[in-house]
């Protein structure tokens, strides 16, 4: 949808998605993985949520967007940003193992997949329709909400002691499946 649709695919990715998985996210994640809420708790997590990297980074380049950087910084910062998707899809083949063929783990793969793939963004879908949502941002939206599991979702699973292995295979199989149907949704939003 060209640089107009890129604009609003990433206002969606950093301000729609990004800053709620890394604040209220976090604090999901950490009242559900500790076994009783005590005030320690609650300051640990919000402790997790203040000490992260991302939030910060998010929030610097919101309050720095109009500040000049120089030439050598941008590249400097380029190479580092370039190299971010080869070692995240490094980590992901590290912590890629065979599921259990019976059982939990193949279900829970399997409804996580169509959660992301296809529930997912009809809920957007029906939520931008009932916000008047049209033309170029409801496409955005929808597409958006139709892309595979974000790699973040293993970095979280990895840092707070989840099921790392099921995280890996959600994202691998959402990110194969995704090239049919990415496509599905690309024909319900024209």
């Amino acid at each position: 949808f060209g640089i107009e649709g890129l604009t609003l695919a990433i206002i969606y990715d950093q301000l729609g998605m990004i800053v709620f998985i890394y604040t209220i996210g976090i604090i999901i994640i950490s009242l559900f993985t500790s076994l009783n809420v005590d005030k320690r708790i609650l300051n640990t997590t919000l402790n997790k949520v203040i000490k992260n990297p991302p939030l910060w980074a998010l929030i610097l380049g919101l309050l720095l967007h109009n500040v000049f950087i120089p030439d050598f910084l941008i590249n400097s910062l380029s190479i580092l940003g370039k190299a971010t998707t080869p070692l995240m899809m490094f980590l992901l083949g590290l912590s890629f193992s065979k599921p259990e063929k019976e059982g939990k783990s193949m279900m829970g793969i399997i409804s996580g997949v169509v959660l992301k793939l296809f529930l997912f963004p009809l809920f957007a879908l029906i939520f931008s329709k009932i916000m008047k949502l049209e033309n170029l941002p409801l496409k955005v939206t929808v597409l958006e909400s139709a892309m595979p599991s974000m790699l973040t979702a293993l970095v979280l699973s990895l840092q707070f002691n989840l099921d790392y292995i099921f995280t890996s295979h959600v994202i691998t199989y959402s990110t194969i499946l995704s090239l049919i149907t990415l496509n599905l949704w690309i024909g319900v939003i024209k």
